[in-house]
């Protein structure tokens, strides 16, 4: 049986429409949000988390990324893999795939987290 996930609290807090800046939420195991609009929804506990920006009508994100991360995610959990400890390497081909602002190389080692 995995453990549960430690509780993430998100970088910036909502506004929820009020013209006030959102407050900073700082921490060890707190994720950088550089996005200009975001939201988190507990779909345990059915309820929204945070956001800024969140009522605002943008575009979907990167769905190819989501569902690569959501496909690695399901895949460590069923083979085992300790995504935080896991070592990948990233491959010529990789490298070369445009699109990306993670300025990877080949050849660069990182954990799958």
């Amino acid at each position: 049986m995995t453990e549960k996930p430690k509780e993430i609290k998100p970088v910036m807090t909502t506004t929820r429409g009020k013209k006030k800046k959102a407050t900073p939420v700082t921490g060890e195991g707190v994720p950088v949000i550089s996005a200009n609009n975001w939201a988190i929804y507990d779909v345990n506990s059915k309820s929204f988390v945070g956001g800024v920006k969140e009522h605002e009508v943008k575009q979907m994100a990167s769905l190819t990324k989501m569902m690569t991360a959501l496909v690695v995610v399901s895949l460590c959990d069923e083979l085992k893999i300790d995504y935080k400890t896991e070592l990948v390497k990233v491959t010529r081909k990789a490298s070369n795939i445009g699109g990306s602002t993670a300025k990877l190389s080949a050849g660069d080692i990182l954990t799958v987290e």
